[in-house]
């Protein structure tokens, strides 16, 4: 990696304020290209370091005297943006990186700040932007060094390893660390340890999650299973007996409800006698209403005449009195006719009256407003100039205000420069100020280092102490669990030699195994009992359900007859109706006809004069109503015998299919039988077939000696297995003592060297707290001639910031006076020129007021004599309002003269009218009198009058109900006599076959109860029992599972304890004293090559039996061996040279990436001439091997052989400029 050119902008005290220009270091132009050794110049915190700090941040985002958080305070004081861009070169490619911070002021007034970061290819591709992370990973994966890398390769700081030489050491590893960037290995270590100590908290945490005494010992599981098994078997006969109860209940409840039923149906019986009495009355209105209905037409005929007489006389009534009205509002139009008239003549008069005057105002109205405009706008010009005036008057006001405020702000600056006349020196003692400054709080972090590692150490020890104290703990448990398991071995075979009794195993398998062979024929005996019992009670259940299917189907034969009966009555009644509906159809087919007959006339069909029954309607809807009354009820009446058949047919493949199952099922009998007598032979067995209970019990007592024998042979296989795991158990427990023992004492061990560490850091910080305080007071004497105080770190910042300010300001106030002295004078000459504007504008403003004078009176005129023409009016209103007054008007008598029209042939038509409703009213009134004589007539003797006819007729809904309700009635009282007749039959027979009375059912309720109360009791025993063994199943596979988890756990905890013993713990640290004993090696190794080139008189070599110490050996004192500690202070920088030169080789060792740039640190102050000659060459030596080298120093002798130079000088208020020469 090689960098080529260095651009940035308002980094410190390299600050630009014109936009587009910036600073711009070229390493491959003149005279830096052929150079190759150049040094960077300039007096102490002029801004050396700042261009280095560039070159950081542009590659990495980060200062190294800055750190990654607090690159903002890189930014010039007063600038809103800073940036650093680098052309680098890598493996023959060229990038750019460039780095920007932005400053923003918020609406709050907080302070913002945005960085951001781009990188690209030669030629404008970009690679990666904006994202600070991904440019960075990116530089990285080009140049092949992180941020850190790049320091220790790039830019050498031989302070470091100066101070690494004087180091004891202790200190010498943690100085080697930071210089050579292997902390890792210390870390590796303290991780080691604490993942050490994780796995082995989460092995005791498994450990205690297993309790052995949640399991059920093997004779509780045994026991429980035991009496699962009877209880299951109790809870069969259970059901059983339950089932039976059931049965009974049930036929007890049929005879009840047969009961209850045939009360029911007799009393339904009476209710329907007491209706047909209570109908009565409605039954002789429907007679009486079937004698009115033959006069219905004739009634229906006198009903209409009479209607159409009150018609007419009420409509004649009502045109007479309209007459009258109508002519009294003929008159009314006539009279608003001719004033509308009158009106007309008026407006047309004022119209040309008017007119002309309205002519003559509009011309002087038009005249008034453009003098009104003209006005208007003199006045405008005299505003404007009015106000240009003040503006000016204004504009001299403030000149001299400002005069006056420049004089009294000179006289402060003078005061200033006069108080703070000793700032000039401030310049010079700043950069001296901020070393000693970082140093003291170097020191600082140095102490708080000390202290969090004492609080460090205090904690580890701690938690060494509570593990310690845990140990002890677990080892006397450990010790215990082993007594408890031997004590519980010997328990174990007193029992395995009770259930032997003295005899051998082989014995109790042997019993077991023939038991076992005759078990399933008892078994399947005590089966073909149940099932021989099972198959009695369904015959008998067969031939019950027989015999009430076969009283069913002869009660669906007599409903069926009784139905088709009733059928046969009502086809007759729906053929009556029919008939009836029929002819009154026909007569009204005679409709159109009756409509012609006119009286005195021959009807065209039966030739009579005389026409009755002209204006009949007949009642065609009531017939048909009735007549599909009856249809729908032999609808229904058809559906019933519909379903009456269908429940007749099933009834006969019900009990068909029964007798054939019946006939099926006493086959079954006769094969369980035989098959019963052939196994009972071969077990010698004298129990009958139907003797289930006996036969059940004979096996249950076979299948309980069976278990016996089972449960003996399991628990003596158990003990064996136990008493083996127990020896198992036993061995693991005191392997667990033996490797607790080894644990404690490496915590033993640990605590230690906790203690000895605690030692050195006392003595540490001791040290350290020395060398603070003096260098405090130093600072302290310093600052005095300011005023100033040492700040706090966090206040570092702001504090070197004001100091800056105040070299600023002393400046800026320097060359503000000689500003405002020429501010002053050219405020003077503005302030005359204003004055002479002001007296020419005054003259221009009277001229216009003059002129608007005169304006003002011609207007006066004008506007007098529109006034005496047409006073105030609006011209154009008037003529609308006198031209609107006509055509309205006009409208008005065209509307009323058609009004008037309209109503006059109303009155004509209305009288018209009036004639012809007078005639046919007295011929409709003839009609009646003579119809209504005809039918008083024809009525007697049934009716007395035409009123009683009336009264007798129902309306068709009434009759509809009628005769439904007599139906119903009807056929109610032959179905409950149906009813009441098979009740009575099937009451008695079942009560015949049952065998249980109506006193036995509560008894029998109560019992059923009692058992369902046993059988509830008897499953929460058996739910109990299952949970128990389900529950103790799953917490055997858990612990089985838990126990797996704990060996795997035991096993990664193993693996991590393994790898702290090979590598150290956080305390001994033998990983990270092996590495830096290899790491010292390879950088000394490194270092003599360029050692042997700057002085081959000194050799670094590493120290017998010492991992961290060196001594030198001197070529020029017959290889005499001299400890560090003699060397002097150049002496001591050529070996710190060499070692950052070697530094920079290992950095980059192994990898692709060459470094062909070099920047060193200051350090040359300390050697003479001739050294300081033999280094230059050295390191000219590097730069003609392809490296391109820059010396930071102000020593005047490395100045003089190092001419070509990149010079920093200061310009003043706290800026400087670069200057390069060669």
């Amino acid at each position: 990696m090689k960098i080529l050119a260095l651009r940035f902008k308002n980094l410190n005290s390299l600050r630009k304020d014109k936009q587009g220009d910036f600073f711009e270091i070229n390493f491959q132009a003149s005279p830096l290209k052929e150079a190759g050794l150049f040094a960077i110049t300039g007096a102490t915190g002029a801004g050396k370091s700042t261009i280095l700090d560039a070159i950081t941040l542009a590659l990495y985002g980060v200062a190294p005297r800055f750190g990654k958080d607090k690159a903002n305070e890189i930014l010039s004081r007063g600038a809103a943006d800073c940036f650093s861009e680098v052309h680098f070169e890598v493996r023959n490619k060229i990038y750019t990186s460039k780095w920007l911070l932005l400053r923003k002021v918020k609406k709050s007034g907080e302070i913002e700040y945005a960085e951001k970061m781009e990188l690209a290819e030669m030629g404008g591709t970009i690679l990666e932007a904006n994202k600070l992370k991904e440019v960075k990973e990116k530089v990285e994966q080009l140049t092949g060094l992180d941020y850190q890398r790049f320091l220790r390769s790039v830019m050498l700081a031989q302070g470091d390893f100066s101070a690494f030489l004087k180091a004891d050491e202790k200190s010498r590893g943690e100085l080697l660390e930071k210089i050579t960037g292997t902390e890792i290995y210390s870390q590796l270590s303290k991780r080691a340890d604490e993942r050490r100590f994780e796995e082995k908290k989460k092995l005791e945490l498994l450990e205690s999650q297993i309790d052995e005494s949640k399991l059920l010992s093997e004779e509780q599981k045994t026991a429980i299973k035991s009496q699962l098994v009877e209880n299951q078997k109790e809870k069969e006969k259970l059901d059983q007996v339950i089932a039976l109860t059931n049965e009974q209940i049930k036929k007890a409840k049929e005879i009840q409800e047969l009961n209850k039923q045939l009360a029911d149906f007799e009393q339904t019986y009476q209710q329907v006698m007491l209706q047909q009495e209570n109908a009565k009355n409605d039954f002789e209105k429907l007679l009486r209403h079937e004698k009115a209905a033959h006069f219905k037409g004739e009634l229906s005929e006198i009903e209409t005449l009479s209607n159409l007489v009150q018609t007419e006389q009420e409509k004649l009534d009502k045109e007479q009195s309209q007459l009258p009205i109508k002519e009294i509002e003929i008159k009314k139009k006539q009279q608003e006719f001719n004033q509308i008239k009158e009106n007309l003549a008026k407006a047309e008069q004022e119209q040309n009256a008017e007119f002309p005057k309205i002519e003559q105002a509009e011309k002087l109205d038009f005249q008034i407003s453009e003098m009104n405009k003209n006005l208007d706008a003199t006045r405008k010009q005299i505003g404007e100039q009015g106000k240009e005036i003040n503006l000016a008057y204004q504009k001299k006001q403030h000149i001299m205000q400002v005069i006056e405020s420049e004089k009294e702000n000179l006289a402060k600056i003078q005061q200033y420069i006069f108080e703070n006349h000793q700032d000039k020196l401030l310049v010079q003692d700043l950069g001296v100020i901020r070393q000693k400054l970082d140093y003291l709080f170097e020191l600082k972090k140095e102490i708080d280092k000390n202290s969090q590692r004492k609080k460090e150490n205090e904690d580890s020890t701690k938690k060494v102490h509570e593990e310690q104290k845990k140990q002890r703990e677990i080892l006397e448990k450990y010790q215990k669990e082993v007594a408890e398991i031997v004590q519980k071995t010997t328990q174990v075979h007193a029992e395995k030699e009770t259930v032997l009794q003295g005899r051998e195993i082989q014995e109790v398998e042997k019993a077991y195994n023939q038991l076992l062979s005759n078990l399933s024929k008892y078994k399947q005996i005590a089966d073909i009992s149940l099932e021989f019992e099972k198959l009695t009670e369904v015959i008998r259940l067969l031939r019950e359900d027989i015999f009430k299917n076969s009283n069913d189907e002869k009660r669906v034969a007599v409903f069926l007859a009784t139905l088709k009966e009733e059928k046969i009555h009502l086809q007759e009644k729906l053929d009556l109706a029919r008939e009836l509906y029929e002819k009154e159809q026909l007569i009204q087919s005679y409709k159109q006809v009756r409509q012609t007959l006119r009286k005195g006339e021959p009807c065209p069909l039966c030739g009579a004069t005389h026409h009755p029954f002209a204006h009949y309607q007949a009642d065609t809807k009531a017939k048909e109503q009735t007549w599909r009354a009856y249809q729908n009820e032999l609808d229904r009446t058809n559906e019933k015998i519909k379903k009456a058949e269908v429940e007749a047919k099933g009834l006969e493949v019900t009990l068909n299919k029964q007798t054939q199952e019946l006939a099926d099922n006493q086959i079954k009998i006769q094969e369980l039988q035989k098959q019963f007598t052939e196994l009972s032979a071969t077990l010698s067995s004298q129990i009958a077939i139907h003797e289930s209970n006996q036969v059940r019990n004979q096996w249950e007592e076979k299948e309980k000696h069976l278990q016996t024998l089972e449960k003996q042979n399991m628990l003596l296989k158990e003990k064996q297995k136990e008493i083996e795991h127990l020896g198992k158990e036993e061995e693991s427990w005191k392997s667990k003592i033996q490797k607790l023992e080894i644990e404690l004492t490496k915590i033993n061990t640990d605590l230690a060297n906790y203690e000895k560490e605690r030692q050195q850091l006392e003595q540490e910080g001791s040290q350290i707290l020395d060398k603070g305080k003096k260098e405090k007071e130093a600072l302290l004497d310093l600052l005095k001639k300011y005023k100033e105080a040492i700040p706090l770190e966090k206040d570092k910042a702001t504090w070197l910031r004001k100091l800056e300010e105040r070299v600023n300001s002393y400046q800026q106030n320097i060359d503000n006076e000689k500003i405002i002295l020429d501010k002053i004078n050219k405020l003077q000459g503005e302030e005359g020129q204003t004055t002479a504007t002001v007296i020419e504008m005054e003259k221009q403003l009277k001229n216009l007021q003059r002129e608007q004078e005169k304006m003002q009176n011609e207007l006066k005129d004008l506007q007098s004599n529109r006034k005496a023409i047409f006073g105030e009016k609006n011209t154009q209103e008037e003529k609308i309002r006198i031209t609107q007054t006509i055509k309205n008007e006009q409208h008005r008598l065209e509307n009323l003269k058609t009004a008037l029209t309209n109503v006059q042939q109303e009155v004509e038509i209305l009288k018209s009218s009036i004639a012809q409703v007078k005639n046919r009213l007295q011929e409709n009134r003839q009609t009646l009198a003579h119809k209504t004589d005809q039918l008083q007539k024809r009525i007697l003797p049934d009716f007395e009058n035409i009123e009683l006819l009336k009264q007798s007729l129902l309306s068709n809904e009434a009759v509809v109900q009628i005769r439904k309700l007599k139906e119903e009635l009807g056929n109610k009282l032959v179905q409950c006599e149906t009813n009441i007749k098979m009740t009575k039959e099937n009451l008695q027979k079942l009560s015949s076959s049952a065998g249980i009375s109506y006193e036995t059912l509560e008894v029998l309720i109560a019992n059923l109860e009692k058992y369902k109360s046993e059988l509830r009791i008897l499953n929460e025993n058996i739910n109990e029992q299952s949970f128990r063994l389900r529950e103790n199943e799953n917490l055997e596979k858990q612990f089985s599972e838990k126990r797996k988890e704990i060996d795997k756990q035991r096993k990664e905890y193993q693996r991590w304890k393994t790898l702290v013993d090979i590598i150290g713990s956080k305390t001994t640290n033998e990983l990270r004293a092996f590495a830096q004993s290899l790491t010292l090696a390879h950088l000394i190794a490194l270092a003599n090559k360029h050692l042997e080139k700057i002085n081959p008189r000194y050799h670094l070599r590493k120290k017998d039996k010492a991992e961290l110490d060196m001594e030198i050996v001197d070529k020029d004192q017959a290889d005499n061996i001299r400890s560090i500690n003699t060397l002097s202070g150049g002496e001591t920088f050529l070996v710190s040279l060499a070692l950052a030169l070697g530094l920079s080789d290992l950095a980059t060792a192994g990898r692709q990436t060459q470094i062909r740039s070099l920047f060193i640190d200051e350090g040359f102050g300390t050697l003479d001439p001739d050294t300081l000659a033999d280094t230059i060459n050295t390191l000219e030596n590097l730069q003609l091997g392809g490296k391109q080298i820059g010396i930071i120093s102000h020593v005047e002798e490395l100045k003089n052989r190092i001419t070509t130079q990149i010079q920093v000088q200061p310009k003043g208020n706290g800026v400087s400029e670069i200057r390069i020469v060669g």
